[in-house]
């Protein structure tokens, strides 16, 4: 059996198609015969464009997950659940329920509120077989996913605020092995040698999983990582790409 990890939200759009590239971040994780939207995007009208222009039909996804609090995470929650016909589980931290406006306005409306069913993580939490959230970590409570494939752990994380450390460590923890891809964004938005040492430090000491960058990993950012683990050890992860995965 195969899973699927496909980009529908980033700020990055595959070249020569309709995809809308924008601020935020979108994962959709196909595996266990279920859909898993890990996080949102912060433009609802783009991540229902992009889905749509993916065939992916919106009462066709099985949950949500919310990485952390962050408009360019959430954005797009009340737009999927206008959308929706169907109530939809959503999966977040515990400091969600404090947040009452987005842009400006009520987070959710009533009529978008009925159809969410909130799931408050306090820790690890198992989705599916294949499927696991992780967290929280710091001060944001930011979770990840990470995917069991055949190879070994799949992280799929948005910023890691924390730093990759934590996350990693508790990944080798739980999985008794050190993860093999890295998928979603690093917080490291600017070439900054000293900024990216660590995290590029940390990396290698987990055995240099292969990473598919994407979000707040800016192509400077991007182009260190290829310098320090080589152009095959470091991938865009764009609207549109897409990685399949064996798990069993």
């Amino acid at each position: 059996m195969n899973a699927k990890v496909l980009s529908v939200y980033d700020e990055g759009a595959l070249e020569n198609t309709s995809y809308v590239g924008a601020e935020g971040i979108s994962i959709l994780v196909e595996v266990d015969g279920e859909r898993t939207l890990f996080d949102t995007g912060m433009r609802g009208r783009y991540l229902i464009h992009n889905l749509e222009y993916m065939d992916v039909k919106v009462d066709s996804i099985t949950r949500v997950v919310i990485s952390h609090n962050h408009r360019a995470n959430m954005g797009g929650l009340g737009k999927l659940l206008e959308e929706r016909t169907e109530p939809l589980d959503i999966y977040v931290n515990g400091s969600f329920g404090q947040i009452k406006k987005l842009f400006g306005r009520p987070l959710l409306s009533e009529d978008r509120m009925a159809k969410a069913n909130f799931h408050v993580m306090g820790g690890n939490t198992d989705l599916s077989e294949h499927l696991k959230a992780i967290g929280p970590f710091g001060g944001l409570e930011e979770f990840s996913l990470v995917l069991s494939s055949s190879d070994g752990p799949v992280v799929i994380s948005s910023c890691y605020h924390s730093g990759v450390g934590p996350v990693l460590t508790e990944v080798r923890n739980v999985y008794g092995k050190d993860p093999c891809h890295l998928i979603g964004g690093l917080h490291v938005k600017k070439a900054n040698q000293a900024k990216i040492d660590p995290s590029a430090d940390v990396i290698k000491d987990f055995g240099s999983p292969h990473m598919h960058l994407c979000h707040c990993a800016e192509n400077g950012a991007m182009t260190y990582m290829r310098v320090r683990f080589n152009l095959k050890g470091v991938d865009d992860f764009y609207v549109g790409t897409s990685i399949e995965f064996k798990v069993i």
